[in-house]
């Protein structure tokens, strides 16, 4: 506690501590202590470390205090070396640097002394009343010290401009200041003819730290990269903040995130938006992976009517139904001569949260649209084949979009994702897309207007502020889309062949089937023996026998790396060299990809053997 030395009677001395709401006596110098630390006119001076001659830190200070009281304007204090190094004003000794003090302060006696009799005159000769602060910032409905120093400083009347706008009390040589109401005021200061202002100006913050938020995934385990994006989708559509925020972070290190495993990751962060206060602190990041396993569509979404857009207007719509996961393919070709954007959206018509699973591969539109479906694949078929998703709460009453990506003349935007809506929650959840100028963009949204996974960058917007329509008639729906083949190869046999896209699935509501079976997960199983009597090395190959196509597949659980084939090109999936009477068994996904050429042919053969 900060108190005035009161009296000292021999070596035991009795302080009597003074309330900092007190005024000073009228003296040359305001002198007091705050613990073992000499504060002088509102400057900390010196700190006394080491007990000497019996008495303790806070003793030794409160009797450099006491000598003090004589201090008058004109006078210095001095470094004296004989006898002894010590300090003294005039002829009295203030204080004695001992080897114990230099040492605990880590410096030489010499050195230790010279810095204190600098500081302590410069303590004793500033100005009677001195505002340090030239503007003060303050966050309403937090309070903030504000010193004020000089010989007469706490004696120095106060009042507020305008009145109200502040609540000022008097805490030593600080002034306690309490924001009551937004706006610019000044705090003034007299003393006789002196007058001393403090400008200020009380602004809300920007946001209210710490927080916590949370979020979940889905893999096994999930990957790193799947963490740290959550992360930031986290940090970018669920922290609260003033409108206009900006939101700066670092993304702490992280580790995969087993089935049922939740962490916790804190965040340093800054958020600061126009008209308000700066914010710094922590928010904590809550993932939790809620599951591993494999998840097979019972629909197919098929998006590509139409496939060359010549202008705006609504492209598709479904429903959601709970915990029936369906597959979404899209691809769609700017042939106007102006920007388009091509939005997704699931809009949630009810009164109750949504939570819907997604995995999505979107990926930088293209000129060649075989490449737009190829790198569509090439980014969904591995997450998708090991359930790497999240979770997207879809508040109620609210639009969250799963796809924006502005094209222009001539550019391909493909790709495809798996939503499914978990139960628990809403149940009146649809996925509306629109083709649109891009100043037709909700206003929330137009800052990016294009992106990979926007639910991850933009937040959530109600649906009376969506300015399309979130109904609409559902087509291109299929059911089952998931053809299962099989295959027997002997080695001496006949070669085995599988045939890609060439058998339809059928609609879900009634329509025509699907030609092509683009956007179908093709599962092969298949076995290859070798009955004879000699080693044989057996292959499987795909031919894109239609024409230029991508090729995306699995075999036996690893993903291959995904290749462009011209017309009649082949890639081998898999090769094994079988020795007499041995046997292995295979297993294949891949799915049809939007703008490549099918049906397309997978060859079992002996290798070397056409």
């Amino acid at each position: 506690m900060i108190g005035r030395l009161a009296a000292v009677v021999g070596v035991a001395m009795s302080l009597v501590g003074l309330s900092l709401t007190q005024s000073p006596s009228v003296a040359e110098a305001d002198v007091l202590t705050s613990g073992s630390t000499l504060v002088i006119n509102g400057l900390d001076a010196i700190t006394i470390k080491s007990a000497a001659g019996g008495l303790g830190p806070s003793e030794r200070v409160a009797v450099v205090a006491k000598s003090l009281e004589r201090f008058r304007r004109g006078q210095t204090v001095r470094v004296v070396a004989d006898p002894g190094l010590r300090i003294a004003l005039q002829d009295t000794t203030i204080v004695t640097i001992t080897v114990a003090e230099a040492k605990a302060h880590g410096k030489t006696p010499d050195a230790l002394a010279e810095e204190w009799s600098r500081s302590i005159n410069k303590a004793l000769y500033v100005p009677p009343l001195t505002v340090l602060t030239e503007n003060v910032e303050l966050i309403l409905g937090k309070s903030r010290t504000v010193r004020v120093i000089g010989s007469q400083s706490r004696m120095a009347q106060i009042t507020v401009e305008p009145e109200g706008a502040v609540k000022v009390e008097r805490r030593g040589f600080d002034l306690l200041v309490t924001p009551l109401a937004m706006g610019e005021g000044q705090i003034m200061l007299s003393l006789g003819e002196t007058t001393q202002s403090i400008p200020f100006t009380v602004m809300a913050i920007s946001a209210n730290l710490p927080q916590t938020l949370q979020a979940e995934v889905t893999g096994n385990p999930a990957s790193k990269e799947l963490v740290v994006e959550t992360i930031r989708g986290a940090m970018s559509t669920m922290l609260e903040s003033q409108p206009g925020a900006r939101i700066d972070f670092d993304v702490p290190l992280v580790d995969p995130l087993v089935p049922g495993q939740s962490r916790v990751y804190q965040v340093r962060t800054v958020v600061s938006a126009p008209g308000f206060a700066e914010s710094r602190g922590l928010v904590n990041v809550a993932i939790k992976n809620v599951g591993g396993g494999r998840v097979f569509e019972d629909v197919l979404w098929y998006s590509n009517e139409p496939e060359n857009l010549k202008g705006t207007g609504q492209l598709y719509f479904a429903r959601l139904n709970t915990d029936t996961p369906g597959r979404l393919l899209w691809h769609h070709c700017n042939k106007t001569a102006n920007p388009l954007v091509v939005q997704y959206v699931l809009a949630n018509r009810s009164a109750v949260d949504a939570k819907v699973w997604l995995v999505g591969g979107d990926p930088e539109p293209h000129l060649d649209p075989t490449k737009a479906g190829f790198e569509a694949g090439k980014m969904f078929f591995p997450d998708w084949t090991n359930y790497q998703g999240s979770v997207v709460t879809v508040p109620a009453r609210s639009v969250v979009p799963i796809v924006m990506r502005r094209i222009t003349a001539e550019l391909t935007t493909s790709g495809l994702a798996t939503l499914r809506l978990l139960p628990g929650g809403a149940d009146d959840v649809v996925l509306v897309a629109n083709a649109l100028y891009p100043n037709e963009v909700s206003g929330e949204w137009q800052r990016q207007v294009s992106g990979s996974k926007p639910w991850l960058e933009r937040r959530a917007i109600g649906v009376d502020r969506f300015s399309l329509p979130i109904v609409g008639k559902e087509k291109h729906v299929y059911s089952q889309p998931a053809k299962q083949v099989g295959f027997l190869y002997q080695v001496g046999g006949k070669l085995g062949f599988v045939r890609i896209g060439q058998e339809s699935i059928a609609s879900a509501i009634g329509g025509p089937p699907l030609s092509g079976n683009f956007g179908v997960q093709y599962v092969i199983e298949g076995r290859i023996e070798n009955p004879g009597d000699v080693t044989a090395t057996v292959e499987v190959v795909f031919e894109a026998s239609a024409g230029y196509s991508g090729a995306l597949f699995s075999v036996n659980g690893k993903v291959l790396p995904g290749r462009m084939l011209q017309t009649k090109e082949s890639m081998s999936l898999f090769e094994a060299s079988l020795k007499p009477g041995e046997a292995r068994d295979i297993r294949i996904e891949t799915i049809p990809l939007s703008g490549a050429h099918y049906p397309a042919t997978i060859t079992v053969r002996q290798k070397g053997r056409m």
